[in-house]
């Protein structure tokens, strides 16, 4: 990680002492963010550099290293995606792109407009482009309706058909004791299910906790903040008024196990071409390819 904090800027967060009272395997390495987020500010102190030194006297620190952003919702993309993506990319953070269900829409339209979006977007066409993909299903607007399980598992295996890769699922706690645990462990929609990575969020100083009955037996990311303000270690100095709504995740591991999982989880969705200087987007036999180990 010497190498990485050398070469880039990372963004970097007073750690309390209190974290240590969950795990040394857990990372608070991960951002997510979609349009809504003002993350100007927050950007500009990245691209010039305005972050504490890592090397710095006091706390451990918090070194963000992968970005998760909101591509799609529905059929529609998300504003700020390409711009964002271009920013982090450009200081070598890890990318990841998620796409939040709506009920009313065919869900495999909204696969398809989720990976149009995201292999459209190339930082820089000399380079390989990943991004760790990632479905999130929950309750629409606080209200009851959601995409469903039958209609969620067929967005996931149109991922997988494209990408050769299965995405993650974002799925809050309330939504996995009454909705991911109905499912029929027989049924093929459980075997779909089991086949991704999860994402949950819990906005408390405990560890989220899966029910019996659903496809996972541990979690991958812990999404513990929504407005930059933890009730969970750390608690963030001042309120990080850059970070006013974006949202902070533990990752189940070390850094240098989260840069393998995300090499072996991502999307590989543009390669330089070895033919021409502008490079070719990834073909579905070659997607194919470069995959993945669970």
């Amino acid at each position: 990680m010497n190498t990485l904090r050398s070469q880039f800027p990372l963004i970097m967060l007073a750690l309390t002492s209190a974290a240590t009272a969950f795990s040394a395997d857990l990372s608070c390495a991960v951002l997510n963010m979609s349009d809504y987020d003002d993350a100007s500010r927050f950007f500009n102190r990245v691209l010039n550099k305005q972050v504490p030194d890592p090397d710095s006297e006091g706390d451990e620190p918090v070194v963000i290293e992968l970005i998760i952003h909101r591509a799609t919702k529905g059929v529609e993309k998300d504003a700020r995606y390409a711009e964002r993506e271009r920013l982090a990319a450009r200081y070598g953070y890890m990318w990841g792109a998620y796409h939040f269900a709506r009920p009313a829409e065919d869900p495999i339209a909204q696969a398809d407009k989720f990976l149009q979006t995201v292999g459209e977007t190339i930082p820089d066409k000399t380079k390989p482009c990943k991004a760790l993909l990632v479905l999130d299903l929950e309750y629409y607007k606080k209200t009851k309706k959601h995409l469903g399980l039958t209609n969620g598992a067929r967005f996931i295996q149109r991922v997988k058909e494209k990408t050769g890769t299965y995405p993650g699922l974002y799925v809050g706690q309330d939504y996995l004791r009454e909705q991911i645990t109905k499912l029929d462990k027989n049924s093929p929609e459980f075997s779909v299910y089991k086949q991704c990575w999860l994402w949950v969020p819990r906005y408390a100083s405990r560890l989220p906790e899966l029910p019996p009955a659903c496809p996972w037996r541990t979690w991958t990311l812990w999404q513990f903040t929504a407005d930059g303000v933890a009730p969970a270690a750390p608690v963030l100095p001042g309120g990080l008024p850059d970070l006013n709504k974006a949202e902070l995740n533990y990752y189940l591991g070390s850094r240098d196990r989260l840069r393998r999982w995300f090499d072996s989880h991502a999307w590989t969705y543009y390669v330089p071409s070895l033919s021409t200087s502008v490079g070719q987007p990834v073909t579905l036999a070659q997607s194919h390819s470069d995959q993945h180990v669970p």
